[in-house]
């Protein structure tokens, strides 16, 4: 029961992490169930480099998109 009352506080803490909601005392007790619990650790890292991986790549479809709607010096108009 424990341990599913402190994956439960786990999901909490890194949800408000990821949204950067966190203040000392919550990243301190992340910190801590982290070093603690090793499968902790391993879930935190994937949720950041998820995080770091959709941050990447909504920063790669805003550039898509100014470039697309840019005119393109190829197209002449008559």
């Amino acid at each position: 029961m424990e341990n599913k009352d402190l994956q439960e506080e786990f999901e909490e803490l890194m949800s408000l992490f990821l949204f950067g909601e966190t203040e000392l005392k919550e990243n301190k007790r992340l910190n801590e169930i982290i070093a603690l619990h090793p499968e902790f650790e391993k879930r935190y890292n994937n949720y950041v480099k998820m995080q770091m991986g959709l941050k990447q790549h909504k920063l790669v479809l805003e550039q898509i998109l100014s470039e697309s709607s840019k005119p393109s010096p190829k197209i002449r108009l008559l």
